[in-house]
């Protein structure tokens, strides 16, 4: 995530093709839902290529299984 209100959400993603696949209006109204879901607001949501940094670079892997946990829990596993 790069930046969040309760108004708007910005989602740092690593590459143009994976902020134009979820930019599209029905992804981008998949993850408003879970956010409502969880949190109660209903942000708009954006997508933005962010550079990784070294650190995260670092601890990706370690956090990459957690992070799909996360999300399954959320969103679903059929989703997947």
């Amino acid at each position: 995530m790069v930046a969040a209100s309760p108004d708007n959400v910005t989602l740092g993603v690593p590459s143009k093709f994976n902020r134009d696949l979820l930019g599209e209006r029905p992804m981008l109204q998949i993850i408003a839902d879970a956010i409502f879901e969880v949190s109660g607001a209903r942000p708009t949501v954006q997508c933005v290529v962010a550079a990784a940094s070294a650190d995260s670079e670092r601890t990706r892997g370690a956090t990459e299984a957690s992070g799909f946990m996360l999300a399954e829990s959320v969103l679903g596993a059929e989703l997947f």
